[in-house]
């Protein structure tokens, strides 16, 4: 407010303050086409509705988001921000439908907000979350969070990722390292090439590890867990919950257990060295190395190799160049064309 005052005060005396930086905040106003429809405004332009949502002076009219001045069971006027959007549009789509279908119910205007966020700048946010006050980068994570639930709500899974990507992963864009006429892969984000390298380095890993296991007899022979000989399930700091799944279940299927460890490794060389679905290759990956920790056998690096494979380390000469656009198309086909339902719907 005190700004705002003395910006006034400039602008009538032709006063000079001079200044580095200058901060201008300022309320926001609806559309001025509200002004030539003949409807009832308030300050800002909006349109001032009942609590069904509907504009005082034209019932057949419904306003929704900022363009609506609408209040709460106290009388306080909703502020313009999208959860009061969302809230105000639920009830003005479920009242429009009951006039269309030409039901006299309708719905009051009744707004619950889970709290107020608000940006300032790209790493920090100040936010009022149901009475806990956040700030800093826990405000700002929780600022994604939500934008993440909303996105989901209106396309799916796919606005999601294009948001993760629009402001985690696009600053780490870099031009082309070598000519544009050169494949595809070359176009990739910089640092696809230093994931695609360390995903080659495991998958030799994994595809070493699964050959001495076949050509140990892993694949007939069901005694090389059971003895310990080639692989000690249980150490000495292994939890007791591991130590009991080992002995009762384990143990009891050895042969069982030989062959799936051993087509898991062949699995997570296979997805590392193609580049084919890496991202399940990096989960079973990590899995694996979690056992290992519960038997004391674990290697904390061999861990932490592994997490970054989950961030499209096969986007760069890798299938999942091809497989991962091709099955975002057709979950995209699929979400608009199966399961996409109009929450209102008609019926002739």
């Amino acid at each position: 407010m005190l700004l705002f005052y003395t910006l006034r005060r400039l602008i009538k005396t032709g006063e000079t303050i001079k200044t580095q930086t200058v901060i201008w905040t300022s309320g926001v106003q609806a559309n001025s086409i509200v002004k030539e429809i003949g409807l009832k405004l308030t300050k800002r332009n909006r349109i001032e509705v009942n609590k069904y949502l509907q504009a005082v002076n034209h019932p057949e009219v419904y306003a929704i988001g900022d363009n609506a001045y609408s209040t709460d069971e106290k009388g306080n006027g909703v502020p313009p921000f999208v959860e009061a959007a969302l809230q105000t549009a639920d009830v003005a789509a479920h009242n429009l439908a009951n006039d269309i279908k030409g039901l006299k119910e309708k719905k009051e205007f009744k707004p619950k907000f889970h709290g107020i966020m608000v940006s300032i700048g790209s790493i920090y946010a100040v936010a009022d979350i149901m009475g806990v006050g956040m700030s800093w980068l826990f405000a700002t994570a929780m600022k994604h969070m939500v934008n993440l639930h909303y996105l989901f709500e209106v396309g799916g899974i796919e606005s999601c990722i294009e948001y993760l990507q629009h402001h985690f992963l696009s600053r780490t864009r870099r031009k082309p390292l070598l000519l544009e006429t050169l494949i595809d892969h070359f176009n990739a984000r910089s640092r696809s090439y230093w994931l695609a390298i360390t995903r080659i380095a495991l998958g030799f890993v994994w595809l070493f590890s699964a050959i001495d296991k076949v050509s140990h007899g892993w694949l007939s022979v069901g005694d090389k867990l059971v003895s310990g000989a080639s692989l000690q399930l249980i150490g000495p700091n292994s939890p007791a919950f591991y130590i009991w799944f080992v002995e009762n279940i384990i143990y009891a299927n050895p042969l069982l257990f030989q062959i799936t460890i051993t087509l898991t490794e062949l699995f997570i060389a296979a997805a590392f060295l193609s580049g084919a679905f890496t991202f399940l290759g990096a989960v079973a990956a990590i899995f694996m190395n979690i056992n290992f920790f519960l038997s004391g056998t674990g290697q904390l690096y061999l861990l932490l190799a592994h997490i970054p494979m989950l961030g499209g380390a096969g986007r760069a000469f890798g299938l999942d160049h091809y497989i991962m656009p091709y099955l975002m198309r057709q979950l995209r086909f699929w979400q608009r064309n199966e399961t996409i339902k109009l929450k209102y719907h008609f019926h002739p």
